[in-house]
C-alpha cells in the first residue's frame, strides 16, 4: 500500500511518515499543494493524508483538483482547527474524512495516523442509471 503525506511542517511530516512506515506502508511526502497534485497524478496512491494549511494552495483546493483530475484515492484531511465548518468544507471539497488533531488530544506537531481508512469515495461516483421507460399494462 502506498501513501502520500502532504504536510509543509517538516517535523509533522516526518512523524506521519515514520508512523505510517512503521505500519509497513510505503510513504511519499509532498510539502506544498502543487507538488501534491503532481505526485498524485503520477503515482496511484492508496491513501492521501492531507494537511489543510499548505503553501501554493490549501488542502481543500488540493482535494478539489485531485477529484477533478479523476484521482479517487481516499483522502484524509488533517486539521488543527477542528471547527464544524472546516470539517464540512473538507467533505464538500471531496475528502473522505477530516481528522482534528486537537480533538484527539494531540498537538498538530504530534498527530499520527494509519492508513486503515474505509473510503466511501475509493471509486469514482456512480452515474445515475438511465431512466427506463416501461410500457403501461
Amino acid at each position: 500500500m502506498r501513501v502520500l503525506v502532504v504536510e509543509d511542517e517538516v517535523r509533522t511530516a516526518e512523524l506521519l511518515r515514520r508512523g505510517v512506515t512503521e505500519e509497513g506502508y510505503a510513504v511519499d511526502v509532498a510539502a506544498d499543494g502543487p507538488d501534491a497534485v503532481w505526485q498524485a497524478a503520477e503515482v496511484p496512491y492508496d491513501l492521501i493524508v492531507l494537511a489543510v494549511m499548505l503553501p501554493g494552495f490549501d488542502g481543500f483546493e488540493v482535494c478539489r483538483r485531485l477529484r477533478a483530475d479523476g484521482c479517487w484515492a481516499p483522502v484524509l484531511v488533517l486539521t488543527a482547527l477542528g471547527s464544524v465548518g472546516e470539517r464540512v468544507h473538507g467533505l464538500d471539497a471531496g475528502a473522505d474524512d477530516c481528522l482534528c488533531c486537537v480533538r484527539l488530544g494531540l498537538s498538530s506537531g504530534s498527530c499520527r495516523t494509519t492508513p486503515d481508512v474505509r473510503s466511501r469515495r475509493a471509486r469514482p461516483p456512480r452515474r445515475p442509471a438511465a431512466t427506463r421507460w416501461r410500457r403501461r399494462p
